[in-house]
C-alpha cells in the first residue's frame, strides 16, 4: 500500500549513529523497517528506535526518510535538529495484518531489535539495545 507523506533528509550528526546501527545489522534483520521517536527530557534528546517488518497505517505520522536503502518513519520529533523537510512524497508500505484470534489474552512476542540512544552535549550514547 502507499502512503503520501513528508519526506525528510537526516543529518549529519544522526548519520553516523545509524550507520553504527545499519553496519551491524543481522542478514535476517535487512528488510526492517525503522520507527524513530524522539523526545526532550531536561537537556537531553532521547531517540527511540524500534523496529517492524510491516506496520499499520498511522494518520499521526510525522513523515520519512530514507538512509542507505532503509525506510525510517517518523512517529515523532521533539528534536529537530536531525531532519530536515524536503517535501511530500509517496511510500510504499508493507501493511499490518490483524489476525483474529479466539484467545482471551493474546500472546504478544516480539524479538524485534531495538535502540534507545540519548543526545546530550554534542555526544551520542546508546542507554539500551537488543543488539
Amino acid at each position: 500500500m502507499s502512503k503520501e507523506m513528508i519526506r525528510y533528509s537526516v543529518k549529519c550528526e544522526l548519520k553516523s549513529e545509524l550507520d553504527k546501527i545499519l553496519d551491524n545489522l543481522k542478514p535476517e534483520d535487512q528488510k526492517l523497517i525503522f520507527i524513530i521517536n524522539t523526545f526532550i527530557k531536561k537537556d537531553t534528546c532521547q531517540i527511540s528506535l524500534t523496529t517492524s517488518y510491516d506496520v499499520e497505517i498511522m494518520d499521526n505520522w510525522v513523515g520519512f526518510f530514507e538512509y542507505k536503502s532503509k525506510l525510517f518513519l517518523l512517529e515523532s520529533i521533539e528534536y529537530e535538529n536531525f531532519f530536515s523537510k524536503v517535501g511530500q512524497d509517496t511510500i510504499q508500505l508493507n501493511i499490518k495484518k490483524i489476525q483474529k484470534s479466539n484467545d482471551i489474552v493474546q500472546p504478544y512476542i516480539d524479538n524485534l531489535p531495538y535502540w534507545m540512544l540519548e543526545y546530550s552535549n554534542g555526544q551520542f550514547s546508546t542507554k539500551l539495545s537488543s543488539y
